[in-house]
Parts: C-alpha cells; structure tokens; sequence
C-alpha cells in the first residue's frame, strides 16, 4: 500500500490560474468601464466580487491540504476533510474506463490529467487527478492494470498445495454434486407416465362416434 499524499501543487496552481480567467471579465466591468461610477449597485458588486475570490483562494487551499489520495493492491482509499474526515474506498474492478486529457496549460507546464470512470453513482462515479505529472499518470495506470491483472490471474489459476495432492489425490466421484437419484418407484412412475398418451386413442375414438352419431360426419363427408 502507498502512502496516503496529497495530490500536485500545481493543482492549486491551476484553480487559479482558472479564477484569474474567470474574474477577468468582472475586473474589466467593475474597475474598467465603471471606474467613475458612484451607484451602490457598483460599490456593493465591488465589495462582493473581493468576498466571493477571498473564499474561492481559502477553497482552493482547503482542498489542497485536506484531500488525499492512497491506493493499496485492490483500490483507490480517498480521504477528505480535516476536522470531520471521510474515506472512500473504490475497488479498482469497478474502474469501467480511464481517459487522459492535455490541454494547452498542461502542456505549458509539461503536465496530463488522467480521469477514471467508475461504474457506480452518485459522487463516487469517478474519479480525477487534474493534474499530474506524466510519470505519475503512468505509474498509477500500471499499478492498477498490474493489480487487475494479478486479480484476473487468481480467478483463472486458483492457487493450490501440488503437495497436498499427491498425499490426498482427489477422487472424481466425490468431486461430483449428486442432485438427486431415482428409485426404482420413480423410474415405473415414470415409466407409466411416459405411455399415459396412449389413453387419449380410445378418448378420440369414442367422442368421434358421438359426434358422427348427432351430426354424420362420414355422411357429409
């Protein structure tokens, strides 16, 4: 099992590169085209805009150092929080499809992101590493095909003792699940039963001859 870290500092990095991309226009709007302007409406957007980005950078950090990551020989253990802690753990066998993306930042800092798709629903349907670098997006996606692999193999090779055999070899007929076994009852039963048509030759004839006695049927015929 590796140790549990916490994920790339350039994901702190990115989110703010991103609010910077975000507030851009507001900025423009705000200190820009209403620089003159004395409306409350502008004066309380202002204080607003320098509260909303106050909270975004205290997130961004937050997140950073309470978000963990870990991953043993099964799964992926996730963790967050730092005073109310949570831990989710995602077996690797539910992992349906893994996806990288570049984008253009990623390549200015010669980093990848890598995206497990999970079959399950609800907050626990997948699984990002928005920014790693490309060594690390390759040691996880080895790790987890390594891990699956091996657990494939212990499906198709169950282990077993050759020397156990050899002391106590197996016999074929206690291998076997009996079911059920007949007795000599059930096979006459059945055997009865399996000529029971046999009684609707007489049952036809008889209601043939009713049924010609009231509407002479070889007659119409």
């Amino acid at each position: 099992m590796t140790k549990a870290k916490r994920y790339s500092p350039y994901t702190m990095l990115f989110h703010l590169i991103n609010l910077v991309r975000n507030a851009f226009f507001f900025v423009i709007y705000l200190y820009v085209i209403m620089a003159g302007s004395e409306s409350a409406f502008i004066k309380y957007g202002r204080m607003a805009f320098w509260i909303i980005v106050g909270l975004t950078l205290f997130s961004i950090i937050y997140k950073w150092v309470t978000h963990k990551y870990e991953l043993d020989d099964q799964s992926f253990h996730l963790y967050k929080g730092l005073f109310s802690k949570t831990e989710q753990t995602i077996p690797f066998s539910k992992i349906k499809n893994i996806n990288r993306h570049t984008s253009f930042l990623h390549r200015i800092f010669k980093r990848t992101s890598i995206h497990f798709e999970i079959a399950m629903t609800g907050e626990n349907a997948n699984i990002k590493f928005e920014v790693l670098s490309k060594t690390e997006a390759e040691q996880i996606e080895a790790h987890i095909k390594r891990a699956t692999d091996e657990e494939l193999d212990g499906w198709n090779h169950p282990s077993h003792d050759p020397n156990d055999e050899e002391a106590h070899p197996r016999d074929p007929a206690q291998e076997r699940t009996i079911h059920f076994q007949p007795t000599k009852r059930d096979i006459l039963k059945a055997s009865a039963t399996s000529l029971s048509f046999l009684v609707l030759i007489p049952l036809i004839g008889s209601f043939y001859f009713k049924i010609n006695d009231l509407f002479h049927v070889e007659d119409t015929t």
